[in-house]
């Protein structure tokens, strides 16, 4: 019979500083004033040559817009990125063309751990 016993210490929590680079996955919601979807589009080009050079970097590893109920207007973004800490996500994303130019209104970052590691 084969026993299993937990030793003391075994169990490793996911924390950012455990596992090197942490993933967090950043949910931003965008203003809903009647000027928000031009102010998206106009800053749009700025927001994507960043996020292209990071996701080159490996900073960004996911992103995408949330899409309202009937898939026609971008009401939001998400993505998952690669950082040392939430305080550096919080950084990068207040640098961000969306927040310097009030596309995003709120956002919130959430630690990640894939199920699915690529």
């Amino acid at each position: 019979m084969l026993v299993r016993r937990l030793i003391p210490g075994s169990i490793k929590r996911f924390t950012s500083s455990a596992a090197g680079r942490g993933q967090y996955v950043i949910v931003a919601k965008d203003f809903e004033d009647a000027d928000a979807p031009n102010r998206r589009q106009a800053i749009r080009p700025s927001h994507l040559q960043r996020a292209s050079k990071d996701i080159a970097a490996g900073t960004i590893l996911e992103g995408g817009a949330i899409m309202d109920d009937a898939g026609s207007k971008m009401i939001g973004s998400v993505m998952i990125v690669k950082m040392d800490s939430k305080a550096d996500v919080e950084k990068y994303i207040r640098e961000d063309p969306y927040v310097v130019n009030r596309v995003w209104e709120t956002w919130q970052v959430l630690p990640f751990r894939p199920a699915f590691p690529k």
